[in-house]
């Protein structure tokens, strides 16, 4: 394995405010960012561990990290076939979902039967918007699928540390300074569900939100620390940048580090006819709310303990 890296200052190419219509982003044509470098045996294009700098507030907008040894990526991969097999018993419990609607057609009534299509599945605690409340996801407790959630979590963290054991060397000190500093957040929750709880979670986020193929389009994620990240499985997608008109290619087994929060970004197929036949492209991204992170108060504390899961402590 290579551990090259790739350093590049870009130059914001528009400027996208809140009232943006991003629909425009969908016609136009984004540049891949970083070169691809050629195998001195085998010919392969490869593409090394990339870094991208905003030139104008000079912010680090992404970092893409591949497995740093032949070791770690076997590991790695050793690691996403359990994680998908665990995400696969979780959504064969929680999907389908049926949901009734209500039809009126040449003035009588009926009732249909839809099948829902979930793409994003949140598993961890939540800092609701406007400091309304502060829970484990309905999508962790649930009672029906609560024990296949519960793996998959902890498999989420488990995987988190071995990705990083490795990554740890080539993230940005802004990053790493950011994200050593979640632990008074992380005290602070402790305080309020119990540790074993909040064990479940991964010191570097308190939410992970699980994707089957593509999910969302262009946005930021306002409620976010900086930075979070995204674990890439299955099929290579793009990461498009549509303030730089650029766009970064990330392969199974990558890691993502993305300041989500300032800078616009959508996951789009990297080959659209064979993503959309195979479907077996998978991921997750991992993040901390800001609220938890100021230790925002709330009108509405979850009154139970995740701990009642595991029964009484000792």
């Amino acid at each position: 394995m290579q551990d090259q890296h790739e350093c590049i200052v870009m130059d914001r190419k528009y400027t996208i405010k809140k009232s943006t219509d991003l629909t425009q982003f969908d016609s136009i044509e984004h540049q891949e960012a970083g070169t691809p470098q050629e195998h001195k045996y085998t010919g392969q294009q490869l593409r090394c561990n990339l870094t991208l700098v905003d030139k104008q507030s000079k912010k680090i907008v992404l970092q893409r990290i591949r497995p740093s040894s032949y070791c770690s990526k076997l590991k790695a991969e050793a690691s996403s076939l359990e994680g998908k097999s665990l995400y696969d018993q979780y959504l064969s419990q929680k999907l389908p979902t049926w949901t009734i609607s209500k039809v009126i057609a040449a003035g009588k009534k009926s009732m249909k039967l839809n099948k829902r299509k979930v793409i994003e599945h949140h598993l961890g605690i939540w800092h609701s918007r406007g400091k309304s409340s502060l829970d484990f996801t309905k999508e962790t407790t649930n009672h029906r699928y609560k024990k296949e959630a519960l793996d998959l979590l902890h498999w989420a963290n488990k995987h988190t540390d071995l990705v990083m054991n490795t990554a740890r060397s080539s993230i940005h000190p802004s990053f790493r300074k950011n994200i050593q500093s979640r632990h008074k957040g992380r005290s602070w929750l402790e305080t309020l569900f119990g540790k074993r709880s909040i064990d479940l979670l991964h010191p570097w986020w308190t939410t992970i939100a699980f994707f089957s193929n593509f999910a969302g389009g262009i946005h930021v994620d306002e409620d976010d620390c900086i930075p979070s990240f995204l674990f890439n499985f299955g099929e290579a997608a793009w990461i498009e940048l549509p303030e730089f008109s650029a766009k970064v290619l990330i392969e199974p087994l990558d890691l993502v580090i993305l300041n989500s929060r300032t800078f616009y970004h959508r996951t789009s197929p990297f080959d659209l006819p064979r993503s959309l036949a195979a479907g077996i492209r998978w991921a997750f991204s991992g993040f901390f709310r800001e609220g938890i992170f100021n230790k925002e108060p709330v009108s509405k504390i979850a009154k139970w303990r995740l701990d009642a899961i595991f029964g009484e402590e000792p």
